[in-house]
Formats: C-alpha cells, structure tokens, sequence
C-alpha cells in the first residue's frame, strides 16, 4: 500500500503501489496480460473469442454471489460504458470489461489496434466488436484497383489516408479529448489500471532497425530512474526511452503500417530527453512512401526525431506474447505472470505457385507465422516461468487477411467467421480451454477486489482535497482511499469538514468518466 502522499503526483509517472511489487507477494504481484496476434480482417475472429471468454466469465461471476452484475462490483458501474443501443435487448451483451482482468493488453497490426480500444477506451467486448466492424468497413471495403500486389504497380492496395481517416472517427467518438480541440489524444492510461502495448517495427531508409518496438501506453522503469528498479532489467526492455507519451493517432498507424496493403508511415515524434521533461504534443505528419523510398522530406521541428515505421506483423512479433512476458519481466522482475494469448486462425498454406502475387503472400506468410512463439511460450508454461492459455483455431479459416465481402458492407466475411467459430467452438476440449482459462481470472479479479487498490483499478479514482485551507496545492491527487484519509486526520481537523468524513470523500471522489453516446 502507498504511504501517505506528501507532494504532487503526475498521474502519469508516478507508480505507487509498482513501488512495493517486487518486495510484496500480494494479490497484485503476479501480473495478467492479454495478447492479440495480427491477422488483418480476421482481428474480428479474435474478438469472437474473446467475447466467448468474457461471456463463460459473466457466467461463473453471476453465479458466485447472485449480486454481481459487472466486473466493476464490488464497485458501482458508471455511466456511459456502453455507446450500443437497446442494451436490454443484446442477449449476448456482457458488462464484463476486459480491462478488470488484465494489467497489461498487448497486440501487433489489427491486433494493436484491439489493444487500443481494450485499455485506453476501456471497452466492452461487444463495443469493440461493433468498432471494428466499423473501421473494416471503411479501410478494406475501398481496396484502389491498382496497385503493387496485383500490377507490382508503385502505390499501395489500401489508401493510407481512409485508414487515418477511421481510426480519427473512433477516437472522436470514444476519447474525451475531442480531434478539434488543441490537444491531440496520447496513447496513455492512468497509473493502477490495465496497461496498453503496441508493438511496430521502426525502419530507416527503408531497413529494419528494430522489429520490435513498443509504444507504451505507462513510463518504463529506465525512463523513471526508479531506485527499485534494477539496472541489470533495463537490458531486457525494448526502445525504454522512445514511444511513451505519443499521440494516440501515431501509434495507431504505426502500429499497423503493413508494407503493400498500407506502406510505411513517416512521422516525427518526441527526443526522450523532452518526453522525459513534460507531455509533448505533436502534430501529425504522415507520408505514404514505397517501401525503402521517399517521397518528400519530413519537417523535423526541434527537439524531434524522424521516424520510419511498419507494422510488426511481418516478424516473429505477429505473436507479441513473448514480447509481453519479456516486458512483464523486465518490470516487474522473480514473476510468474498469466499469459493469455488469442490468434486469429490463421491457416497453413504453402502458396503453390511462380507469380509475383503468390510469391509475395508466401514471404509473407512465413515472416508471419505465431506458431513459432506460441511454442516458445507452450516451453515457458512447462517449465513454470508463467501460466499460459492459448485460445486458437490452428486449423484456421478460409478468410484472408483484407478479404471484405461484399465490398460496401463485409456481411459475408462476417457471416464465414462467426459460424467458422461458432464450429471450432464445438469441438473436443476447446470450451474446456475456456472454463479453464475463465475460472483463473475470476478468482484473480475476486481477490483483487477486496483490497483498497481496487477501485483505482476499476474505476480510475482520485481523490481531490476540496477541504477548505487545505495546506496542500490544488491540483495535489491521491490515488488511494486510504491515503486521502490519512491527509484529512493528518492535514485537517474534524470541524474543518464538520467530522462527516464520507461525505467529504463522496465530495473530493472523482473516478473516470466514459464519453456519451452520441444520438442517432
């Protein structure tokens, strides 16, 4: 537990109670990640499955108690966490949050951007479900009849512009920052709730540098300078002093920047050094270039760096999980964290053939295959260095990685992919895969929600000292019940708020607040 707060907190830098993790075997030491592989289009046969999960774990959580309705309980459910319509009427409707279960969610291409809507928009399965039927519709419904994949023509299958266009359209609907005003929304979650990883690889001149860079949604341990932290972990994390603090818009886009369907995506970002030293926003710039060519120089204002990027897809990282099991590691040091890692049924094929588009969907293929770092993690599980479920076809569908049909709406994609699921759902041992996988994050999130931490966990809450001649700055937040409590018996006498010390912690309470539905 975090010791009185004497001084104020950057909610973003500061990490109070990570200050105890390594010493404190307590119900929040065994960190919990979700992992999304990349897949295109089939990123919605992810989400099926991840709906599947939260729906076996309403069930089992309904049936603990009889009084829990949401994964906020103990905790009252906000307002607004929802933006479907007729919610009463949505059978498969689960106010079950991902978020509650998880202290890190990490993904690579359409799988980062499942990452973004789980921990920065805090989402609903089924809201994400709906989000991305959304986005697919706009980016793969308008495939330009043209381009290197089919006519090795120098442009790219899918307009780099429409998939800005609709990543800006859900970001204005979900985050409370609008696009118009002067701030541009950052990839960044409060301190105590689930964490958010997107995993890109950084190129320059069109080389690879790094395959695996991580834009974190939380400030690394070597970027805090913590005294906790051990100098021998820095070793381990990727990029610790680039990719923090950075325009959601950004790393959206580099996140999934797939060379041939998008093209590379240039940009400039924060040095480390300025990130280090405030909350910097950028502005947008963004250049659609043949892979390893130019097509303008970007303008680098000062304190800036230029940046190549292309999604991770193409790499080993297609599977990021054991780029979250290094990254737990490295933060968090001697843990036994619970992987859970979802794919996106992906099929084996070999593409028999001598044509430019075989050849090309071949290298792909292979530079993208998860299986090789799902048998790397099955190796970790049996050994004990983490406790891992994987929850995928491995047969896979008959449903390529931009397929959208009919064009305008993608019915019959998705239509292929709900009942190719609803098929893999029925065979032997994959719904026990499920109850099992289920039980154990139930009975985390149980034990979880007994202590003070909770509620920062759940609902993002601080506490604001509103008491009269309060001694400390205005803008002074505490992340933790207990902790205001202890500034009001230590900073101020029981007259000064008339000794009725729940309504003044009902008063100074303020937790996060999801957007409204816009009306139809």
């Amino acid at each position: 537990m975090a010791g009185p707060s004497t001084a104020t907190r950057d909610l973003h830098l500061a990490e109070p109670h990570d200050q105890v993790a390594r010493n404190e075997h307590g119900p929040w030491f065994q960190k919990i990640a979700l992992s999304f592989d990349g897949g295109g289009v089939r990123g919605y046969w992810s989400l099926l499955v991840l709906q599947h999960l939260m729906l076996v774990i309403r069930e089992i959580e309904t049936n603990q108690d009889g009084t829990t309705r949401s994964s906020f309980h103990p905790c009252e459910k906000p307002d607004n966490v929802s933006h479907l319509p007729n919610l009463l009427n949505q059978t498969s409707y689960t106010p079950f949050l991902p978020c509650h279960y998880f202290d890190y969610i990490g993904g690579t291409s359409t799988g980062a951007l499942i990452a973004i809507l789980l921990s920065k928009f805090r989402m609903t399965v089924e809201d994400c479900l709906r989000e991305y039927e959304d986005m697919a519709r706009v980016i793969f419904g308008h495939p330009r009849l043209i381009h290197r994949m089919n006519a090795l023509m120098p442009r790219n299958k899918y307009s780099m512009k429409i998939l800005e266009k609709a990543i800006k359209e859900v970001i204005d609907r979900r985050v409370q920052v609008r696009i118009e005003d002067d701030t541009d929304p950052l990839f960044q979650t409060e301190i105590d709730t689930c964490r958010g990883i997107v995993l890109a690889t950084q190129l320059v001149e069109g080389r690879v540098v790094a395959k695996r860079f991580l834009f974190r949604s939380y400030t690394p341990y070597s970027e805090k300078k913590r005294k906790n932290a051990q100098a021998t972990d820095n070793f381990l994390l990727n990029n610790p002093h680039e990719g923090i603090r950075t325009s959601l818009l950004k790393v959206a886009l580099a996140g999934t920047a797939a060379p041939f369907y998008f093209g590379h995506y240039h940009t400039v970002l924060s040095t480390a050094q300025v990130q280090a030293a405030k909350r910097v926003q950028t502005d947008l710039s963004r250049v659609e270039t043949e892979p390893g060519r130019r097509k303008g120089k970007l303008h680098v204002p000062e304190g800036k760096s230029s940046y190549e990027f292309q999604d991770a897809g193409f790499s080993r990282a297609n599977n990021p999980c054991h780029e979250l099991y290094r990254e737990i590691q490295s933060h968090h040091g001697d843990n036994v964290p619970v992987l859970v890692s979802i794919g996106t049924a992906r099929r084996k094929e070999s593409f028999v053939g001598e044509g430019a588009v075989a050849t090309i969907k071949r290298g792909f293929h292979q530079l993208g295959d998860p299986e090789e770092v799902h048998g790397l993690m099955e190796g970790e599980g049996v050994r004990g260095s983490c406790v891992y479920y994987r929850l995928n076809d491995e047969d896979g569908i008959n449903v390529d990685m931009d397929e959208w049909k009919p064009k305008k709406v993608g019915s019959i994609t998705i239509t292929t992919m709900r009942t190719k699921f609803n098929e893999w759902l029925e065979k032997d041992g994959v719904e026990d895969k499920f109850k099992e996988c289920a039980k154990h994050l139930v009975r985390l999130r149980r034990i979880r929600m007994t202590t003070p931490r909770w509620e920062r966990f759940a609902l993002g809450q601080y506490f604001v000292c509103q008491v009269q001649n309060c001694p400390k700055d205005r803008d002074n937040q505490w992340l933790d019940r207990v902790d205001f409590e202890n500034h009001l018996k230590r900073e101020h006498r029981e007259e000064d708020y008339r000794g009725d010390l729940e309504s003044v912690l009902n008063t100074c309470r303020r937790i996060l607040v999801y957007r409204s539905r816009r009306p139809s």
